[in-house]
């Protein structure tokens, strides 16, 4: 009895402290920059995860819907599918809970874009800018495409590969400009950029002596490069 009496006031005080441990209540933890990151992409689907939701036959089967919780211009992203589809996408890919959604404005407005059916599948891809943000000077002057946003359309591994097209609202007699790309991305080309979004110019009716594309399509370092004729002098 006496080794209890002596044991007991200590085996009182751990089991007080146990106790004091287990009943304090935890500090509420602070949210991160990367837990609010983290909750303004929640529930945002892939475009390959998207796939079941984006066959279509053509353009107008296509519309565009919310990606996330939040839209595109909070923390959300762009998405199109198949408008027989959007009730089971909606379901398919539910906000998980509460989210915080900044109230940001967007130009262009979320959904502005071109929503296309290419390959069977619903696409969607952004307007292209007709002025520069910074300087708020048209981004396209005359409707041509600048040269550094060309090369992705000009690798080529032989002369072959290389055909002409005209760069891009005007001819080359006008305000145009001759340039060559691969053959397999002229359409992609096409896609990318259009007149529409560029503006609307005005593109005198005049002929070229020799005509535009009558120069070589040549493959020079990896690039379709399009070389003009040489101009005979008039006698």
């Amino acid at each position: 009895m006496g080794y209890l009496q002596a044991v007991t006031p200590f085996l009182v005080a751990a089991i007080a402290v146990s106790c004091a441990k287990r009943e304090r209540p935890e500090a509420p933890r602070v949210e991160t920059d990367n837990d609010r990151d983290h909750r303004l992409t929640e529930g945002i689907m892939t475009w390959e995860e998207a796939v079941p939701f984006r066959k279509c036959e053509k353009d107008s089967d296509c519309v565009y819907v919310k990606n996330g919780c939040c839209d595109c211009g909070n923390g959300g992203r762009n998405m199109v599918v198949n408008k027989d589809m959007v009730e089971a996408y909606v379901k398919a890919n539910p906000c998980p809970g509460p989210s915080i959604c900044t109230m940001m404005g967007r130009t262009p407005p979320c959904g502005s874009g071109v929503i296309t059916c290419r390959e069977g599948l619903c696409q969607y891809r952004e307007t292209k800018q007709r002025y520069d943000d910074r300087t708020r000077q048209p981004k396209y002057p005359n409707g041509v495409v600048p040269d550094a946003e060309l090369i992705p359309y000009r690798h080529c591994m032989a002369d072959s590969d290389c055909v002409y097209v005209n760069n891009l609202c005007c001819n080359c007699a006008t305000i145009g400009k001759e340039i060559s790309l691969h053959r397999d991305r002229v359409q992609a080309f096409h896609n990318d950029y259009s007149c529409e979004e560029m503006g609307m110019f005005e593109c005198p009716d005049i002929d070229r002596d020799p005509p535009c594309g009558s120069g070589k399509n040549l493959c020079k370092d990896g690039l379709c490069t399009y070389v003009m004729p040489e101009l005979t002098p008039p006698k």
